[in-house]
């Protein structure tokens, strides 16, 4: 019976010693996207990795004009364009914004496949851009275009422009950052920033209202 029972324990040490562990706090899930840029899929992917989604920083920034430089010697990224700046080691969650403000991601910097990612949090400070919800297997990107303009009418949440040519829009300023549009003068001068294209007989979705 004491050599039946030794046997038992045996196995049951063996089998768990095999069997992969799993601790709390420890589940990493990896899951991957396509993305789309203003509706234009790119060739590259986004991964999801421990709550926190990467992406591409040279084909991204490229998109949209950036420059992005690599030194080989400390294995530093700097990103220049539209008067912006932004630098960054591989391997570190620390990105320096126009030499003043840093900002902290959840996960590092990393090169895969030849290619340097870095997070959701990293871009959205730094490029004028929105990034929505993964949808279907994509993640769309949206970069934030500007109009400038005259106020024609403002309420609490909607907003009309009158922008060159006398061209008129209509904003619904309900989830606007900044100045909120009852609080705008008539006839004074703005920019609302967006992102869909504008049209002149609907009611266009206002991000931000700049003074």
């Amino acid at each position: 019976m004491k050599k039946l029972l030794s046997c038992f324990l045996s196995f049951t040490l063996i089998g768990a010693l095999m069997m992969p562990q799993v601790f709390a706090g420890e589940i990493n899930t990896y899951l991957e996207y396509s993305i789309s840029f203003d509706n234009n899929k790119l060739s590259q992917k986004a991964y999801k990795e421990s709550e926190d989604y990467m992406f591409p920083i040279r084909e991204i920034s490229e998109v949209i004009g950036y420059k992005v430089d690599w030194s080989e010697s400390d294995r530093t990224v700097t990103i220049t364009g539209n008067s912006k700046k932004a630098e960054f080691k591989i391997g570190e969650n620390k990105y320096t914004i126009d030499d003043d403000m840093i900002f902290v991601s959840k996960l590092p910097s990393e090169i895969k496949n030849d290619s340097t990612y870095v997070s959701a949090g990293f871009l959205d400070n730094f490029l004028d851009i929105v990034i929505r919800e993964p949808d279907n297997g994509t993640i769309s990107i949206m970069s934030i275009k500007k109009i400038e303009g005259i106020i024609e009418a403002a309420s609490m949440n909607m907003l009309v422009l009158r922008a060159d040519k006398g061209k008129k829009y209509s904003f619904n300023t309900e989830k606007t950052e900044g100045s909120s549009a009852g609080s705008l003068i008539i006839g004074s001068k703005v920019t609302v920033c967006y992102i869909d294209e504008l049209e002149e007989n609907s009611i266009n979705t206002a991000l931000k209202i700049e003074q």
